[in-house]
């Protein structure tokens, strides 16, 4: 711990590196999404997504982990995958996050941007995030056994969860990229789910147990986060 009496483990860092880059934009437009809702012991929508850096020579399209949350309000990303994505550090800001104590406290940070491209269409989408120094905990993997029972006939390793670390938060801003389309379904609330980013499994089950997945106390802290910028709110 850093010492500071405003210090979070989402936030706090010892130093970040800039990451510098072109502001190009090309945006999707928000269309409705019909995920079920989260259970705290529940499995959340994550994706393996291809970001691209198209002002990098011969750049190659770099995985990144991205967790679609319809409860929050803002995007976030990490700084470790800012810089390993070649995020463009944009201007800096300052954030609010409600502890499990119902204490606020403020930290200042900056906004990221990369483009993220979509599985089906190709289409490129330039999302806009906060950056924090972690987004939730180590991601569990799934008992690809359980899952080839429950879904047969289903190539259940496509569902397999290829990093154990959330790099970005896609919130409700983003509900486009949200999964909307349910493939197929296992039991009253486990779903293979569809969508501009790709398959995903969501919902809960009796027989998936995660030992260590998505943390939903962390999930519900930064449902709580409100972006402040010049010490003014921006509204999300």
């Amino acid at each position: 711990i850093c010492g500071d009496t405003r210090h979070h483990t989402l936030l706090c860092r010892e130093s970040v590196e800039e990451v510098e880059g072109s502001e190009s934009k090309i945006i999707v437009p928000t269309t409705s999404c019909h995920a079920t809702e989260d259970e705290s012991d529940g499995i959340f929508a994550i994706f393996d997504v291809d970001v691209v850096n198209w002002d990098v020579v011969d750049w190659r399209p770099q995985k990144a982990t991205v967790f679609t949350d319809s409860g929050s309000g803002s995007n976030f990303i990490t700084f470790t995958a800012a810089k390993r994505l070649g995020a463009r550090k944009m201007e800096k800001c300052r954030i609010g996050l409600t502890t499990t104590g119902g204490q606020e406290t403020e930290y200042d940070t900056h906004y990221y941007e990369i483009d993220i491209r979509t599985k089906y269409s190709k289409r490129i989408v330039t999302v806009r995030m906060v950056g924090l120094e972690k987004i939730t905990g180590p991601l569990s993997k799934f008992d690809l056994n359980v899952l080839h029972d429950l879904f047969p006939g289903y190539h259940v390793s496509t569902l397999q969860r290829v990093s154990t670390e959330v790099d970005i938060l896609l919130g409700v801003k983003e509900l486009s990229l949200h999964p909307f389309d349910r493939v197929r379904k296992a039991g009253g609330n486990l779903f293979i789910m569809d969508g501009l980013l790709g398959t995903c499994l969501h919902g809960s089950h009796p027989r998936v147990k995660l030992g260590n997945g998505v943390n939903s106390n962390s999930v519900q802290m930064l449902r709580t986060a409100r972006v402040i910028s010049n010490h003014a709110i921006v509204t999300p």
